[in-house]
Parts: structure tokens; C-alpha cells; sequence
């Protein structure tokens, strides 16, 4: 259970912040996405998002995860 959450947060991370096409994924029996794909973006999402990864310490993806929250103050 815990590989296919951290694969969910990192799928949705590839695709909210590094703009991969969520398809790819998908076609890749790996689709597990915290969000739908298909839907909207909103601030909650992307503070789930910095939530887990500071929890990893992935402070990379934790700076580029706060540069797309920007967007939303």
C-alpha cells in the first residue's frame, strides 16, 4: 500500500508541477494519481503534495511544489 501511495504522489507531482501527460502514466499500469487528471488543479492538492514530500525530505520537489502554490496567493 505504501509503494502505490508514493507512486500516486509522484504521478500527480509529474503531471501538476513537470507538465507530463498524465496518458503516459496511465499506459504505464502505474496510473495512481492523488487527484483526477482530468480536473482542475487547486491549492489543496498541491499542500497535500508539500505535505508528503517534506515528509520524504524531497526538498527539491518541495521548492518547485511551493513555486506552483505562488500561483494561488
Amino acid at each position: 500500500m505504501d509503494e502505490q501511495i508514493y507512486q500516486a504522489m509522484l504521478n500527480s507531482y509529474k503531471t501538476i508541477v513537470e507538465g507530463m501527460d498524465p496518458a503516459i502514466i496511465i499506459e504505464s499500469n502505474k496510473g495512481y494519481f492523488i487527484h483526477h487528471p482530468s480536473d482542475t488543479i487547486d491549492k489543496n492538492i498541491l499542500e497535500v503534495l508539500l505535505e508528503y514530500f517534506e515528509e520524504e525530505e524531497d526538498y527539491d520537489k518541495c521548492i518547485k511544489i511551493k513555486k506552483h502554490l505562488k500561483k494561488y496567493d
